[in-house]
């Protein structure tokens, strides 16, 4: 379907008989890269899905084409931006596999490329999403803020304290009073919505954070922190979404 999303289903074999090199007596681990939760910024619960299924293989058995289950990979075009453009995006999968040959380790590393091409026909944000909020959402706190180390279930108490995953995001951004005192103090929101209709983004910390516009250093940093600065674009998304009070659902003018 059109939404945006390229899936791709990947499971691992051991002893597949797709390649006589591909017994696998001998070896000892086979550790997915960026598969632990331990505040790695480039942690992926895919790659965690993906090496726990591993882990259940038995490298030792004789059993030709022992197969885990099929994990689900999801890859977001990058975009749309202005003019309703869109990227190519990309996930990259690493393996490494020790194995004892002949009183040796040896090592081998593997990788996997998974490439979403847009559509020739361009992204109409309306069609890959729901609402303005929807496109918020997916294609900004699930790609740059909901992440490890940052506003994800794991470690958003060190975050501000602010939950931005699907599902949690809204009821901890609209009227509510950031956990940053100068922000407190100065009578800023998270979301300053002013009326079911309207909304100040320049007393809303979520665009002042994103649009990298803070008084002084007691505000805290840019958004999203340790990674690029997001596109113009999303940045006036977010702005026109906040003038427009902040609808949780329905394309305000200047959101698609």
């Amino acid at each position: 379907m059109v939404n945006g999303v390229c899936q791709f289903s990947l499971n691992a074999c051991s002893n597949s008989t797709f390649d006589a090199r591909c017994a696998s007596p001998g070896v000892a681990s086979s550790i997915v890269d960026h598969a632990l939760d331990n505040g790695d910024p480039a942690f992926d619960t895919e790659f965690q899905a993906l090496q726990n299924v591993i882990n259940t293989l038995d490298f030792e058995s004789d059993t030709p084409d022992d197969c885990t289950t099929a994990i689900n990979f999801h890859i977001p075009v990058q975009g749309p931006f202005v003019g309703n453009a869109c990227r190519r995006n990309r996930k990259v999968l690493r393996i490494r596999t020790e194995s004892d040959f002949a009183g040796g380790m040896v090592i081998d590393r593997d990788r996997l490329r998974m490439i979403c091409d847009p559509s020739p026909l361009g992204c109409d944000p309306q069609v890959l999403y729901a609402s303005a909020f929807d496109r918020i959402q997916r294609q900004i706190f699930n790609q740059s803020c909901a992440v490890s180390g940052c506003h994800d279930s794991q470690t958003y108490q060190s975050s501000g304290n602010l939950l931005l995953e699907q599902g949690a995001s809204y009821a901890n951004l609209v009227n509510v009073t950031p956990d940053n005192d100068a922000a407190e103090a100065a009578g800023w929101l998270r979301v300053n919505q002013t009326s079911p209709t309207t909304g100040d983004p320049t007393t809303s910390l979520l665009f002042r954070k994103v649009s990298h516009d803070l008084p002084s250093p007691d505000y805290g940093l840019g958004m999203p922190r340790l990674r690029p600065k997001l596109d113009q674009s999303l940045i006036d998304v977010i702005e026109a979404w906040i003038i427009a009070g902040a609808p949780q659902t329905g394309w305000p003018a200047g959101t698609f």
